[in-house]
């Protein structure tokens, strides 16, 4: 089982249209999947998958009225294999998330029956929203094509990083103060401390990067990101470009769109289609590289 998790810096980059549009492109590949909305804030998957129902959610396991996410999961109407767990309609209810309740949060999704978990997080760098972004397997970021958002983009990952790089250094034993006699073994030791918290070294971080509403008119963001913004950046610190979906009247338009209504050749779907299908067909390993991704999502970008 995979768990990806989704998370942007601020509103309004489309992050919650590209977890539905992944989540429908990777059912119809026979992936069977499920999106969760810990959009604690703002929760809205029910409203783009049609869920208007939905009278069970994320809340419910967090105020113990549900053993567990299974028990609250429900079928996607007309999409095989395509399952929601919907986010909290109470709010203020619901506030801030404790560590164990995070943790918890984690193992539950981890425990679904499908192969595929799409985590659909609030808008933010709060630390909460952090954690919860950690909590994943691959964790992508969506931006558009602008420079703020790229900015943006490239903020979030690196919050998220020392994030996880700060909790493991908290985790670890405290040491008996030492004394130093000479400068040194204080730059030795502090040496020996870079390179032992160094992000290189984060094996479990798998940061992504999905443009979303690319147009033809603006600069390619390939050349932007790995040329531009990450430049000068060690090479650990420059996120695989996952896919670019582009600018789409079908998903466009004030507030949620739901997932009945775009059609499955739009360019944005196609967009998806391709970034699902590398997925799917790379689920016994890592993901391919940022090059093959992005030859396959080009095809799907309007002339």
């Amino acid at each position: 089982m995979r768990l990806i998790t989704l998370g942007s810096a601020s509103v309004g980059y489309g992050k919650s249209f590209v977890a539905v549009a992944l989540g429908a492109s990777q059912a119809r590949r026979g992936v069977t999947t499920c999106l969760v909305d810990l959009d604690l804030g703002t929760a809205d998957l029910h409203l783009m998958t049609g869920r208007l129902d939905a009278r069970r959610s994320v809340h419910d396991l967090l105020r113990g009225q549900a053993s567990s996410l299974e028990e609250v999961m429900a079928p996607i109407p007309g999409i095989d294999g395509l399952h929601l767990v919907a986010g909290p309609r109470e709010t203020v209810a619901v506030g801030g998330l404790s560590t164990d309740e995070i943790a918890r949060l984690g193992s539950e999704m981890r425990r679904l029956p499908v192969d595929v978990v799409i985590a659909d997080l609030q808008a933010g760098v709060g630390q909460q929203v952090l954690d919860l972004f950690l909590l994943g397997d691959h964790h992508w970021v969506v931006a558009t094509n602008e420079e703020q958002a790229l900015a943006d983009a490239e903020r979030f990952l690196r919050l998220a990083r020392l994030r996880r790089t700060a909790r493991g250094t908290a985790s670890r034993p405290s040491r008996r103060p030492r004394v130093y006699t000479s400068l040194d073994d204080l730059v030795r030791d502090m040496n020996s401390l870079r390179q032992e918290i160094s992000p290189a070294r984060d094996t479990g971080f798998a940061p992504g990067l999905v443009i979303n509403r690319c147009r033809p008119d603006q600069p390619s963001a390939e050349s932007r990101l790995l040329d531009g913004l990450f430049e000068g950046k060690d090479p650990i610190d420059e996120p695989p470009l996952i896919g670019m979906i582009p600018d789409d009247p079908a998903a466009a338009g004030p507030g949620p769109r739901q997932l009945s209504n775009l059609p499955l050749h739009s360019p944005a779907m196609r967009a998806a289609t391709e970034i699902a299908r590398a997925l799917a067909e790379d689920l016994a390993g890592d993901l391919p590289g940022a090059e093959d991704l992005l030859a396959e999502c080009r095809e799907s970008l309007p002339v």
